[in-house]
Order: C-alpha cells, then sequence, then structure tokens
C-alpha cells in the first residue's frame, strides 16, 4: 500500500503571506510548503479531504486520476477545494445541468449524516451531485479493490476516521480531531500505521509562552494526549498532520520530538511524504 501526504498544514497553511516568524522563514529558505491537510492512497486513487489549494497539490504530486474521495468531516479547511470534481468533469456538453458527458464521475463515500451536512451547501447539491461530478456511495463499509474501507464516526460534529485493510496490514485515518480516537480504541488494535493530526503543544507556542487552562486550545487534541493514546494502541508507525504554523516548532525541533519519541516510530509529515507498507 502507498500513501502520499498531499498536504500536511492544518487550518493555517505555512509560510504564511506576511509573516516573518522563524518557522516561516524557515520554510521559505528551503523552499517548502505546508498545504491544506490532504492525503492520496495510490492503489485505490483515492483523495481524502479537499483543502482549498488541493489543485495545487494533486498537480504537484503529478497524480492524474482520482477514482473515489472521502471527506472526514465538513470543516472548511477540509472540504473548501470541493471544486475539484468540476474541475476534472465540467466540459461544454454538460455544464448547464443536461447529462451530457461525464468524464470521470467520482465516488463519495460517505456517511448519510456527514452528507447530509454536505447537502446544506448548495453548490454541493445542485452543481457537483446534482451534475454527476461526483457520486455519493452511503455507507459505513465498502470494499474496493480488494481493500476493506470502514467509516468510523468518532464525535457528533460528526467526523469520522477511515479506517483500511488488505490482507494482513491496517491503516487508521484521523484527519483532525484526534482526542475522539480514544473513544473507538477498540477499533484501533494491531495497527501498522497511524495517521493523525499531533495535536496542540502547550509551551513556547506563537505569542504565547504557556497555554491557560481557560484557553480553547484546552478542549481540542493536544500532543501529550496523543501520546498517550500512541502508548496504549501501539501502532508500529504513525505520522502527524494537520501541523500548524502556530505551534511554532522548526523542521529541526520536530526532529528533536521524533528522536525524544524514538522508541514510538513517529514522523511530522511535509507535503509530498510517501509511505510504502
Amino acid at each position: 500500500m502507498e500513501i502520499t501526504i498531499l498536504g500536511s498544514a492544518g487550518s493555517l497553511k505555512a509560510p504564511r503571506i506576511g509573516c516573518e516568524c522563524r518557522v516561516c522563514t524557515e520554510l521559505r529558505e528551503n523552499h517548502l510548503i505546508r498545504g491544506g491537510p490532504s492525503i492520496f492512497i495510490n492503489d485505490l486513487n483515492l483523495l481524502i479531504d479537499t483543502p482549498d489549494d488541493i489543485f495545487c497539490l494533486l498537480n504537484k504530486n503529478n497524480i492524474n486520476k482520482i477514482s473515489s474521495v472521502f471527506y472526514s468531516h465538513w470543516h472548511h479547511d477540509h472540504v473548501a477545494g470541493m471544486a475539484l470534481f468540476e474541475n476534472i468533469n465540467k466540459e461544454l456538453n454538460n455544464c448547464l445541468g443536461d447529462e451530457g458527458t461525464i468524464n470521470h464521475e467520482v465516488k463519495l463515500f460517505i456517511p448519510k449524516d456527514l452528507l447530509k451536512v454536505l447537502e446544506q451547501n448548495t453548490y454541493f447539491k445542485e452543481v457537483l451531485v446534482k451534475r454527476k461530478y461526483v457520486k455519493p456511495v452511503v455507507g459505513e463499509y465498502h470494499d474496493l479493490n480488494g481493500f476493506s474501507l470502514e467509516i468510523i464516526r468518532m464525535c457528533d460534529l460528526p467526523c469520522y476516521c477511515l479506517i483500511i485493510s488488505k490482507d494482513e496490514k491496517k491503516v487508521a485515518i484521523c484527519m483532525d480531531h484526534g482526542k475522539y480516537l480514544n473513544d473507538i480504541k477498540d477499533k484501533l488494535d494491531n495497527l501498522d500505521l497511524l495517521i493523525c493530526n499531533a495535536g496542540f503543544f502547550n509551551k513556547e507556542l506563537k505569542g504565547l509562552d504557556v497555554i491557560s487552562e481557560e484557553h480553547p486550545l484546552n478542549k481540542t487534541t493536544s500532543f501529550e494526549s496523543t501520546m498517550k493514546l500512541i502508548k496504549e494502541i501501539k501502532p508500529k508507525k504513525t505520522v502527524f498532520l494537520h501541523i500548524e504554523e502556530l505551534w511554532n516548532k522548526t523542521l529541526g525541533d520536530f526532529e528533536a520530538i521524533e528522536k525524544e519519541h524514538s522508541k514510538y516510530n513517529i514522523k511530522f509529515a511535509m507535503d509530498g511524504l510517501k509511505i510504502n507498507l
């Protein structure tokens, strides 16, 4: 199984325009960019989430075919690039809403309650679905080219974890809100790979020395709680994405954290990282 981390950032891409902090400066000097959170499962031509820069991320990684897509949740930083599917399919004979010729209808694997949320978006419902640029395939269990896909609800947002398995290989992908992985731990046994958001660091953040107890970040996922989960479920490898510039961590800082936790085989992703199982 080959997996590509298309975009490794979270809600704020980096380097940020006009920012000269040490994180953004380092990325510019090394000609690096953290794009919006997205993943591609190469064996399946399966795209996970579409941030607003997904078109650029796909072209940068020379990905020319998308057969299906999975959305982890409806937050803007994960769905804002859904016009990608119109870009793939729109031709002069189908742009007015008639049946026309669809070059490449993309299957959308999605649970019923998340579909209801996305259908509140007029563009999604009246353009992407009605013109057959995407085809919703509703359900929590899917078989795709010999791979098993299980979509597991983590919280009432709603937000979902995707588990992909084939033969004896098992991968869990949590694009955000990783603290809720604790509620589905029974599904996370014997993982070859866990991909998830690392969570915030509570010291030396950009603009703050320490996160106070009242800060809204304390209602989200922390790196400390993520590592506690990893130590409990023991995946063979963990790759972190949804990496925020506000954490104030340089590439060297992340390397030091990886070494500190080398026993647990963790890796902070950069855009374009390829993982082979």
